[in-house]
């Protein structure tokens, strides 16, 4: 399948690196990464010929990272500004109210579209493996693990630790890191995290605890939401998680939380069939 690559630029002039493939004319689905990951992470949606005979799909590096610029002030990473770089992908892409997937950190995408873009601008959302829903939310399910591991990618400037963690922290994105990837794969997504350099880490990563959380809910209440989660994700305590998203969520309509048995954080690699036929199958119900 061919793939299509643009350059986006955003609403304060920010260029956005993004890739799609399949059928323009089909739903289409827009996927947001987490930290100090790229468009990389959805090479196998990228590349799924039955999730593409029935979704457009679309894949960007976020701001601070990939091939996307990269700036180093603060109020660059605004939820505002991560909303206008959302909205300036689907129009070089020519896509309406297309589903939003927000994996891991890049699941704050999501808040940013409810506060600052047209209420119904997205159909539906999916939130795919370990999401950081909100901060506050997020901090009542993060695991002890990611607590540990994070702060030397945020603040060492010992090369030997920020190497040592940051190996670390993509091992613990899968459930079997030696045979979820190759050899070539596992030194791919190395180098893309290396390309976050460290002061936009910092600064995504601490303006992202701003977000006004206020209206999460009630803006939440009509999107169709479709959740998918590892057993064995290492980023959350993952009955936590499901507590929480069921008491925020369980009387909510169009609301399905699936299981995806034994893999780790990145769900939408590890099983990639399994997750996009779930995709498939909720987009549908969309229609």
């Amino acid at each position: 399948m061919v793939t299509i690559n643009k350059e986006a630029v955003s609403a304060d002039g920010t260029r956005i690196y993004a890739e799609a493939a399949g059928d323009p004319s089909n739903p289409a689905l827009v996927c947001m990464h987490g930290f100090t990951g790229t468009s990389f992470t959805f090479h196998k949606q990228l590349a799924n010929p039955q999730l593409l005979r029935h979704v457009f799909v679309i894949a960007y590096d976020l701001r601070g990272n990939g091939r996307s610029d990269k700036p180093e002030d603060a109020a660059a990473y605004a939820g505002e500004r991560v909303a206008e770089d959302f909205r300036a992908v689907c129009e070089a892409f020519g896509v309406v109210r297309p589903v939003a997937l927000g994996w891991s950190l890049g699941a704050i995408v999501i808040l940013d579209i409810l506060n600052h873009l047209p209420p119904g601008y997205i159909r539906g959302a999916v939130y795919s493996g370990g999401p950081a829903l909100t901060r506050p939310l997020h901090n009542t399910f993060m695991s002890t693990w990611l607590q540990t591991t994070l702060p030397p990618l945020l603040g060492s400037s010992d090369a030997t630790v920020v190497a040592r963690a940051t190996v670390e922290f993509l091992d613990g994105c899968f459930g079997h890191p030696r045979t979820d990837m190759t050899y070539e794969q596992r030194m791919r997504w190395l180098g893309e995290i290396m390309f976050a350099p460290p002061p936009t880490r910092v600064v995504y990563e601490a303006v992202t605890r701003e977000r006004d959380t206020t209206h999460f809910l009630e803006r939440m209440r009509d999107v169709p939401l479709l959740v998918l989660q590892g057993t064995e994700d290492m980023h959350v305590d993952v009955h936590k998680l499901k507590a929480t998203f069921d008491e925020l969520f369980s009387g909510k309509k169009d609301y399905e939380f699936v299981w995806m048995e034994g893999i780790g954080h990145c769900v939408a690699w590890e099983k990639a069939e399994e997750h996009d036929e779930l995709i498939v199958r909720f987009m549908k119900r969309l229609s």
